[in-house]
């Protein structure tokens, strides 16, 4: 059993259009504006769910964790990118 920490580990990863994305538990999240606010990438097909870091990197659950959608499914290119 994992402590609480591996509950909120996440990483960025590199999109084909050089773009950077914040994966967490299997969902994506796109950060908007000039703050630590992540909101998910399917956020304009009206999903609502949210995360921010703080100002160490530690992750934040910003509102609801519940995604709207099913997880996508991302496949690492040749070059390593999503």
């Amino acid at each position: 059993v994992g402590d609480a920490q591996d509950a909120f580990s996440y990483r960025f990863i590199r999109t084909r259009k050089g773009g950077s994305l914040l994966m967490f538990n299997g969902y994506t999240y796109s950060k908007r504006g000039n703050t630590q606010n992540y909101y998910c990438s399917k956020k304009d097909q009206g999903c609502k769910a949210g995360v921010k870091l703080d100002e160490h990197g530690k992750l934040l659950i910003k509102r609801t964790s519940v995604h709207e959608h099913a997880q996508p499914n991302y496949y690492i290119t040749d070059t390593g990118a999503y």
